[in-house]
């Protein structure tokens, strides 16, 4: 029932307005814990006779007894025990509530300093900065691209707030915030026989010379476990540093590679799925445990929303 209808039902039934009990739902709540109306007042810092005056307006805007005396003390009635869990629960709400109109309103102009591995840059960057803006506008981003490796030492002295990457470790004073899933896939050129293949067994890609990036991308581990996960030793060739030099290789024919997917290049290099449950890569954020600022805190909040949607998904 929609809170209007069991306003109107409520009224209509004890021709009181649900304003009391709105009202009394404090102090209902802080009785019915404390089991006495002198502890009660003096929790919610009001005189006994108030706290007294306002349960019964609440009884009587219900229609039921919800308290009855127990020797020096009052106790819930079978009424009360029914409606304590939803009055508390209401409490709860209106609190929670609260604390987000409170974050909200807190966060003024500020800069968020955001490390991130280059890749990352094409469309989790700016999705992420998007969203955020359009709830807090005032708050800028100074943006430094690069290695993983770059990204965690410059966590680690403390030159960025936070750093968006792969495979986030977990560091001595951080928060580690899984936010999505990445595949890894096979690139060849265009023409290659793995083309056929797809997806593409591990043992055939064993048997190929493979372009890697240099081991400080954690990609490099990734794909050499692949491999020893089935036994098998890749055939290393090129390496490179730079995920746009390992595509052009492989277009020249130098090789295969086994990277993330970026399907917005266009060249002559055909990206195919692997037939390994390990043909993937975790992507998060590595955030220092003291990010108290508002602005901060509340990216913080948005990234952990954004990793539960992706787990629910």
């Amino acid at each position: 029932m929609s809170w209007r209808k069991r306003r109107n039902s409520m009224s209509a039934m004890n021709g009181t307005d649900t304003r009391t009990v709105l009202r009394s739902l404090p102090t209902f709540c802080a009785v019915a814990e404390t089991g006495q109306v002198r502890l009660a007042a003096a929790e919610l810092g009001e005189q006994q006779s108030v706290v007294s005056r306002t349960l019964a307006r609440l009884q009587k805007a219900l229609g039921v007894v919800l308290f009855e005396r127990r020797g020096r003390g009052i106790a819930l009635t079978e009424a009360g025990r029914r409606f304590l869990p939803y009055a508390q629960e209401s409490m709860r709400q209106l609190d929670a509530g609260l604390g987000e109109l409170e974050h909200h309103g807190s966060v003024g102009p500020d800069t968020l300093r955001l490390a991130f591995q280059s890749l990352l840059g094409q469309r989790l960057v700016p999705s992420l900065i998007s969203r955020f803006r359009a709830t807090f506008p005032d708050v800028r981003f100074e943006l430094t691209q690069g290695s993983r490796r770059r990204g965690l030492q410059l966590l680690e002295d403390g030159a960025v707030d936070l750093a968006l990457l792969s495979s986030p470790p977990r560091m001595p004073r951080t928060t580690t915030i899984e936010i999505s899933g990445e595949p890894l896939v096979a690139l060849v050129r265009t023409g290659h026989p793995l083309v056929r293949e797809e997806p593409v067994p591990l043992h055939r890609l064993a048997d190929e010379e493979l372009i890697l990036l240099t081991p400080e991308f954690d990609v490099h581990q990734l794909v050499t476990d692949m491999f020893a996960s089935v036994g098998r030793t890749p055939r290393l060739g090129l390496s490179a540093e730079d995920y746009y030099t390992v595509r052009g290789l492989v277009e020249a024919g130098l090789g295969v590679s086994v990277m993330p997917p970026m399907p917005t290049i266009r060249d002559q290099v055909r990206e195919l799925r692997i037939d390994s449950p390990m043909a993937r890569r975790t992507i998060g954020a590595v955030v220092h445990e003291d990010a108290s600022r508002p602005a901060l805190a509340e990216f913080v909040r948005m990234l952990e929303a954004s990793g539960a949607e992706g787990a629910a998904g």
